[in-house]
């Protein structure tokens, strides 16, 4: 409608123009009558002089014709009537003249006037066709515009139910999952009361076998009437009681927090030794390996790890990281069983997926379209508590500069990465 309006505004301002140059020509026209009328005036004056002067002339001729009555009778009327005659002729062929130049300039004037008209109509013409042209394609776009609209409207109508069918998978999901872990953290928390109970009840049993062992030896060593064993050693020895694995682990555990690398090694095949099942203890023998660049060793002591508990995400993508900084292939393998098991687990499949383009840069290969599907896809997944320390050091020992400068740019994106 708008469009329709500022074609009609545009026809009448052509016309108007129009209009203005026609009253213009007529003007001018109107001009030359003026001046026409004018000339007739002044030929009119003339013809009034020629006439009084014609009369001054017969009046004198008549005068002469008195005097000279005889004399000049045929003489005089031949030559007024010649005069007359001759100004007569002369008087209608300024008439001739001045008709025809103003016939000439009006019509000149005209045909400007209509040809300039003719231009304008032309002009208006193609406007008016290049006008339409546009609206044609101006509701052509306004169509595809709105056929686009109701597109991207039921697309994204579909992604909405996606998203909340999606959304409630999830809830239900995050709802057994909690159910799972509180019935876990209940079992626990009863086997940890069970055991502490009989815990208690070993140490009290285990206090009254020693009392009665100190007791008995005390009296063999009086009926001797010597001490066999120095009462202060029987103590001792009775006393000390072997490492649990429980006490063992918070050792290691505190050696590896002070980067008491060795100790806290010992502690862990400690650990191993009583419960060769203790997977927690293979991995943290796999990080503090590759804390010290023992590589082959972390790799071993993760893939034990996995062996014993296949469900702990973190040691399958430090088992890559390794790979990658040591510039090895993924094992296919894991890669497999990991994918496998965590299919649709974007929280876990974005750490591979990171060391994945990070290899792709290595290898010379054009991670575009890769690092622009990953931003997409996990744009609302955090990367958690990712240490980048191994990787950074891993690009600082890089020697080719290209290569270097373009981990360092990948990188810092997945560090930007919330």
């Amino acid at each position: 409608m708008e469009e329709e309006n500022s074609n009609e505004a545009l026809k009448n301002e052509l016309l108007e123009k129009q209009i203005h140059d026609v009253v213009a020509e007529f003007e001018s026209l109107k001009h030359l009558n003026l001046e026409y009328i004018k000339t007739n005036e002044r030929l009119n004056n003339e013809i009034n002089n020629l006439k009084e002067l014609n009369e001054q002339q017969v009046i004198l001729n008549d005068t002469m014709i008195d005097s000279n009555k005889e004399i000049f009778k045929g003489s005089k009327r031949n030559i007024f009537w010649l005069v007359t005659i001759c100004s007569l002729i002369a008087i209608l062929l300024s008439f001739q003249l001045i008709d025809k130049r103003i016939d000439d300039k009006i019509s000149g004037k005209a045909k400007e006037a209509i040809k300039k008209i003719n231009n304008n109509l032309k002009t208006s013409n193609e406007s008016l066709a290049l006008s339409k042209k546009l609206q044609v394609e101006i509701q052509s776009y306004i169509a595809n515009y709105k056929n686009i609209k109701e597109t991207h409207s039921e697309e994204l109508k579909a992604s909405q139910q996606e998203f909340v069918t999606t959304l409630n998978n999830f809830k239900s999901t995050t709802l057994s999952t909690n159910n799972s872990i509180k019935e876990i953290k209940d079992n626990y928390a009863l086997d940890l009361k069970n055991f502490k109970i009989l815990l208690t009840k070993k140490e009290t049993e285990i206090e009254d076998l020693k009392k009665n062992l100190v007791k008995k030896l005390e009296k063999i060593s009086q009926a001797n009437k010597k001490t066999i064993i120095p009462k202060k050693t029987i103590k001792k020895a009775i006393v000390k009681k072997p490492d649990s694995v429980y006490s063992l682990l918070q050792k290691a555990f505190k050696y590896q927090k002070k980067q008491q690398y060795s100790n806290a090694i010992k502690m862990y095949k400690k650990v191993l030794k009583i419960n060769p099942k203790k997977d927690i203890a293979y991995y943290n023998l796999g990080i503090i390996y590759g804390n010290q660049k023992k590589y082959e060793l972390a790799i071993d002591a993760y893939k034990k790890s996995l062996d014993i508990n296949p469900n702990r995400n973190i040691t399958f993508t430090n088992i890559f990281e390794i790979q990658l900084i040591t510039n090895k292939n993924f094992d296919e393998t894991i890669v497999k069983i990991y994918q496998d098991y965590n299919k649709n687990k974007k929280i876990s499949l974005i750490k591979y997926a990171m060391l994945d383009i990070l290899r792709d840069v290595k290898q010379h290969k054009n991670i575009d379209k890769k690092l622009h599907n990953w931003k997409k896809e996990y744009a609302k997944t955090s990367l958690g508590n990712w240490s980048f320390v191994m990787l950074k050091n891993w690009i600082k020992e890089e020697k080719d500069k290209t290569t270097k400068d373009n981990l360092n740019l990948v990188l810092k994106t997945f560090e930007a990465h919330k």
